[in-house]
């Protein structure tokens, strides 16, 4: 506790040392002194009572928040950390006897959540530390003035809690913020730590060479202390052996511990021995002698229990982790086993079962990703016992830790504030989940026979696009939850602003705008995010229904995803892995789990399928071979994909695709060699056998089809006016086509300067469909920032980012994106292609219908009428598309036109199930009708009845 106490010698002077507020020189006083002599917890809060009744009587709430911070560190020092978090907690916003008035108040109401924080970080509590250092920069920021070391030394703080939690994006905006401001200041030493603390987050994210830059650029900052040379080389280290430079890392950390020793035993920092630790256990990883590396990781244990004051934290943890892989190396599961399972017992603290074959309860999870590691290592443990041993019950436990694993990844992915991070964390999921499917594969050879569709469908369920659905299952709790409108308005103005800075941001750097602004626009979208951020944690407190319907795990169960569909369905779930494709085939009545063998690389082999097909219509092109490599390749894919599974098939196909074969035309797949090559009317396109339709999960298509447009009458078609200008192609048709499909369906259509972004934002939201006949652009690197063109002043055009779409509520039954490239975008491991149609429906769209590449305007507008067409009679959507691509094939005048470039870009997304057609209450008005003639009758009858008594 000694070396803590000299870190914290700064903080206690400003708790002990700030003048009594002068309204009571006695009593009060003498209650403060008795405050600071106190230990025992009953004693210490008996006291701060009466210091509240005394200060509340006299509005003196400056020293009541000196007291309770007194109050909290006293017992914090003696060792009572939930008492001492009770005593700040006294003296929180919500406990004041009335808020702050004065800047004064303010700074000391920040300071007491710094000092609550930092308790809750000690403790390894590192998720109750963030909203406390956040709280305080939130009050630092709008209330008090603090100088620009004390914010950087908050803003390191609350950065390497965002780095632990691996919100890298939101880490490295503090974090540079704190670099910037220390080298403006000339303390080359803050600004180094700060730049030590920037490698550790790319270096997080695997970018382990810009992480060793960022080091030798911070080691060659001028009159750096050994502090900051220990923990630069010690990063250094890690960095350059993850990217294999293993005898340059281990020269780099053997410095490391020189400077390090020096350090401890000059006494310059207390975290020092914090810091040997580490560096013994870099050594460990590096040692080619397992005896040696064995000792280094025993030594980095010690050090750790003679610095902290319990082992339960997340630093132990990750020691016992590197332990637990080097036993693995060493082919000893078992010594790794007992290493992982300390692991979990480190940083779950009512965890003590020492057992490894006992696994912890799923409730007592928290976001701590040391948990998923941990879960994770015991699963190759158990997988290398079982190919050890070959008893099947070792590949049991592999499976059920897989099973704990995912619902870890989805606690911890909570944590996040901006999306990259999520995604990252949704990709490494999806990356377990293959080794789970690998395990299940394994386990279906050893037991022939045996059902595990149910795992698999599990377990690819839980890596499919969580975030999206996610997305459209808070807009919907918002309505179910009664949040007030207010609130729900609040939060869809942030997304907005949000929104704004990010495409702001996005071109800043495209254009190479100065460093200050770029900063400056990070800066602002970080603040906008911790508004929205504290804005969702207040609603999901005061209305837990929001919280329940947003983040409950309503997972489908196998049997619930076969009641989805009918007899004439099939759902056919694509994982590609390392050598490998794993299809679920699921049938109302069937769920049957497969594996095919793969050569090359399936996404290559995809694209280079897009890229001959695209180059078909491409004046100059050598039609011939390209009409060859098409023929070859469509038949070829055919065969890897659907043909071990044609028996299964039925009429009706459902894709939830993996890896790039979101991309892919599976219309334009050929069944078998045609008979005649380059006759492409007669070619035997899949889509001739079935109607297609694709979703991004089985969860996501449930629950599309939970909730429909309450509008159903409504439709709006945008077409702007192209004529050759602008930066886009002239368009011919589009205008005709858009005028006609709203007459058809009934629609307001608007045309030229009316299909203006203002018209689209404001009536968007209240129609069952929407028809786009427009220009648009993906972008293969940034899908978010794909966009579609819509008119603006004059010649210049106005574009509409995917990103944008995001903070927009469009709930329409249907949107028809007749533009080029829609579905286009950057494909996010985990979580789809990023484009304009992922981007609807994140917007709460129920389906959509979209273009893989650029499209010919003729087959466009021809193509668009006849779906149109076919939808206005009632038909499901993937059935209307099918039918409108055929009439395209039997009606072209030419046989080149039958070619896949001009029919098979169009894809349908979500939910298929036909638009809702106005239903007129024909039984009321027909008994409405029965009543009015039996009313006439009456009166008719009453007449006669007169007329036959007067007479």
């Amino acid at each position: 506790m000694m070396c803590r106490s000299k870190f914290l010698l700064w903080f206690f002077c400003l708790v002990f040392f700030l003048p009594l507020h002068a309204q009571d020189t006695t009593g009060l006083a003498m209650q403060l002194s008795q405050l600071e002599a106190a230990q025992e917890p009953p004693v210490v809060m008996a006291l701060l009572r009466e210091v509240q009744q005394r200060c509340a009587a006299s509005d003196d709430l400056l020293n009541y928040i000196q007291a309770a911070k007194k109050a909290g560190v006293s017992l914090d020092e003696a060792g009572h950390y939930d008492a001492a978090i009770q005593a700040y907690k006294q003296a929180d916003e919500l406990h004041l006897f009335r808020p702050p008035a004065s800047r004064e108040e303010w700074e000391a109401l920040g300071w007491l959540y710094v000092n609550a924080a930092f308790t809750h970080a000690w403790y390894g509590h590192f998720y109750e530390a963030k909203n406390w250092y956040e709280a305080a920069r939130a009050v630092f920021e709008e209330h008090a003035e603090v100088s620009p070391t004390v914010a950087a030394y908050l803003h390191r703080e609350l950065g390497n809690i965002y780095t632990r939690f691996g919100d890298h994006a939101a880490a490295h905006v503090l974090l540079d913020e704190v670099r910037r401001v220390a080298l403006a200041a000339g303390d080359n030493d803050l600004a180094a730590q700060a730049m030590n603390d920037i490698a550790i987050a790319q270096a997080d994210t695997g970018n382990d060479s810009l992480a060793a830059q960022t080091c030798r650029q911070a080691l060659a900052l001028e009159g750096l202390s050994p502090v900051s040379v220990c923990l630069l080389e010690g990063t250094l280290a890690m960095s350059l052996s993850k990217t294999g430079a293993r005898k340059e890392a281990r020269r780099h950390a053997l410095k490391g511990l020189q400077f390090c020793r020096r350090v401890v035993a000059e006494r310059l920092h207390p975290s020092g021995n914090y810091w040997l630790s580490n560096l013994h256990k870099q050594l460990g990883e590096l040692s080619e002698e397992p005896q040696e590396a064995l000792a280094h990781f025993y030594r980095a244990l010690e050090l750790l229990k003679a610095h902290f004051p319990d082992t339960l934290r997340r630093e132990v943890a990750k020691v016992h982790l590197l332990m637990g892989d080097f036993f693995l190396r060493q082919n000893d599961p078992l010594r790794a086993l007992m290493h992982q399972q300390s692991a979990l017992q480190a940083v779950l603290y009512q965890f003590a079962e020492g057992d490894p074959a006992v696994n912890p309860p799923a409730s007592s999870f928290y976001p701590e990703n040391s948990i998923i590691e941990a879960l994770d290592g015991k699963a190759r443990s158990w997988t290398l016992r079982y190919r050890q041993t070959g008893e099947l019950g070792h590949l049991q436990r592999a499976l059920d830790c897989y099973r704990l694993l995912f619902e870890a990844a989805r606690i911890y992915r909570r944590v996040h504030h901006f999306e990259a991070s999520s995604l990252a964390v949704v990709a490494e999921v999806n990356r377990r989940t293959a080794a789970a499917l690998d395990l299940l594969r394994e386990y279906a050879r050893t037991v022939p026979g045996s059902v595990i569709a149910e795992d698999a469908f599990r377990f690819m369920e839980q890596s499919r696009s969580v975030m999206l659905y996610e997305a459209l299952r808070q807009s919907e709790a918002g309505t179910f939850a009664n949040v007030p409108d207010s609130l729900l308005h609040k939060e869809q103005q942030l997304n907005s602003q949000i929104a704004e800075l990010d495409k702001a941001l996005f071109f800043a750097k495209q254009t190479g705008k100065n460093a200050a602004e770029v900063r400056e626009t990070e800066a602002e979208a970080f603040r906008l995010r911790q508004q929205l951020a504290s804005l969702l944690t207040g609603i999901e407190q005061d209305y837990p229904a929001f919280y329940q319907l947003k983040y409950s795990p309503d997972s489908i169960s196998l049997s619930g995803a076969q009641r989805l569909l009918t007899h004439h369905q099939v759902l056919l779930d694509f994982f590609p892995a390392e050598g490998q494709l794993y299809v679920l085939l699921l049938r109302s009545d069937t769920a049957i789990f497969h594996w095919l063998p793969v050569t090359g690389d399936l996404n290559q082999q995809v694209a280079e399928f897009r890229k001959v097909i695209e180059r078909f219509q491409f004046p100059g092109s050598d039609k011939a071979s390209l009409c060859e490599a098409y023929t070859r390749q469509a038949t070829a894919l055919y065969g890897l994909l659907l043909k071990p599974l044609e028996s299964e098939l039925r009429e009706q196909l459902i894709i939830v695709p993996g890896g790039l074969l979101g991309l892919m035309p599976f219309g334009a797949l050929l069944t078998e060699m045609p008979a005649e090559k380059c006759r492409f009317r007669d070619y035997p396109y899949l889509i001739k056998k079935h109607s297609i339709a694709f979703s991004y999960s089985v969860a996501l298509m449930r629950e599309l089809r939970r909730h429909t447009n309450r509008n159903p009458d409504g439709g709006l078609a945008l077409a702007p006016a192209f004529n050759g200008g602008g930066g886009f192609g002239a368009l011919q048709f589009n205008q005709a086509s858009a005028r006609e499909v709203a007459g058809m369906m009934n629609g307001r259509c608007l045309l030229g300067p009316e299909a203006n972004r203002r018209n689209f934002e404001q009536l968007a939201s209240g129609v069952s469909w929407l028809y786009l006949s427009t220009h648009a652009q993906a972008n293969n690197q940034a899908g978010e920032f794909s966009f579609f063109a819509l008119s603006g002043n004059e010649e210049v055009y106005d574009s509409l980012y995917a990103r944008e779409l995001y903070a927009l509520h469009i709930p329409a039954e249907l949107v028809f994106l007749g533009a080029c490239e829609t579905a286009a975008g950057n494909w996010q491991q985990g979580e789809g292609i990023n484009s304009l149609a992922r981007a609807f429906l994140y917007a709460g769209s129920r389906s959509i219908v979209t273009t893989l590449w650029s499209i010919n305007d003729e087959s466009n507008s021809r193509l668009t009428k006849a779906f149109f067409s076919s939808l206005k009679t009632g038909m499901a959507k993937d059935q209307a598309l099918r039918a409108a691509q055929l009439q395209h094939l039997e009606s072209v005048p030419q046989d080149l036109y039958a070619h896949p470039v001009y029919w098979a870009a169009y894809i349908a997304i979500g939910n298929m199930e036909p638009l809702p057609q106005r239903r007129y209450p024909w039984g009321l008005l027909l008994g409405l009708a029965a009543v009015a003639g039996l009313a006439a009758w009456w009166r008719n009858r009453a007449k006669r009845s007169v007329k036959g008594l007067a007479h």
